[in-house]
């Protein structure tokens, strides 16, 4: 491959990180997608479709996958929010962390048992710390018991 064209497939696998530098933002939640991602409508007019980081809900045709967007429905809804853009996902949809009232939004899903830890996020403590209190409750996912459907439930979402 020549050099111009290996240049250009760099770029072009770097660009979306490139254009997605972690940055803040803020803005009112005015539609909520699943359980882990929603529209803001930014102060600038702007619409921001975000996917919270960090965090896995069910799809909405899965166990509980209705159950997490109504448990985002309640937390972020129609709420301003401060936004902390960490990246990009496969489908150069921004990735990041949503705040509301002081509480990070991924992690409330994951206390309310509406989420598990991202395969991605495995190695971080506190959210795990946070997904095994919520299992011992019992909390939305981790409410079926075992043998009972417990896998389907469970089950980590489809990418």
């Amino acid at each position: 491959m020549p050099p111009l064209s290996r240049r250009m497939a760099l770029f072009l696998l770097l660009a979306p990180q490139a254009a997605a530098a972690p940055h803040e933002t803020a803005g009112r939640v005015i539609y909520i997608h699943d359980g882990n991602s929603l529209t803001l409508l930014l102060h600038d007019q702007r619409r921001l479709r975000l996917r919270l980081a960090d965090i896995e809900a069910p799809a909405l045709d899965q166990p509980f996958g209705e159950h997490a967007r109504q448990a985002l429905t309640a937390l972020a809804w129609q709420q301003d929010a401060i936004v902390l853009v960490t990246g990009v996902d496969a489908a150069a949809q921004p990735v990041g962390k949503l705040f509301i009232g002081g509480r990070e939004a991924g992690q409330v899903m994951l206390r309310l048992g509406a989420a598990r830890v991202s395969r991605r996020q495995a190695g971080d403590p506190v959210l795990l710390a946070i997904e095994a209190e919520a299992r011992r409750a019992g909390r939305g996912l981790w409410s079926v018991p075992e043998g009972a459907g417990a896998t389907a439930a469970q089950a980590p979402p489809r990418d």
